[in-house]
């Protein structure tokens, strides 16, 4: 039965940015991201990655969201705790891929790539066992 609903009604990300457009992945800014929004343009999720407790996204103007549990800073977003609602993560706007992991997730910009979230065994990539909000990663 579930594999008919999902034939039946795809799940794409241009739905995922029709449901989440509220929160500002239309380009018009919300309360979920502070009113930093910019363009007017509607814009579309072009990726999506769901962890353990949390999940992230690219719009196709390359800003970064998060929302769900914000334990560890997994999401990336400044506020503790959890997240209800897609909130853009920092100003950039040049990320081109997100992937989330249990507690932690990675997130590659134009030119750098970041961790974020549980780093106890060291899987974030910076030489410490801190979790972190978005950092950095040098190699």
């Amino acid at each position: 039965m579930v594999k008919r609903l999902f034939r039946e009604i795809p799940l794409t990300a241009a739905v995922l940015c029709l449901a989440f457009a509220a929160a500002g992945c239309d380009g018009t800014g919300s309360p979920a991201n502070g009113g930093a929004g910019g363009g007017g343009n509607r814009g579309n999720f072009v990726m999506v990655s769901a962890g353990g407790t949390h999940t992230l996204a690219i719009c196709e103007d390359g800003r970064l969201w998060g929302w769900g549990s914000n334990a560890q800073s997994r999401t990336g977003v400044a506020a503790a705790g959890t997240t209800p609602v897609p909130t853009r993560v920092g100003t950039a706007s040049d990320w081109i891929s997100v992937s989330a992991g249990g507690a932690h997730s990675m997130a590659l910009s134009a030119g750098a790539l970041f961790g974020m979230g549980n780093n106890s065994d060291r899987q974030l990539g910076d030489g410490t066992t801190s979790s972190r909000s978005p950092t950095r990663i040098n190699f």
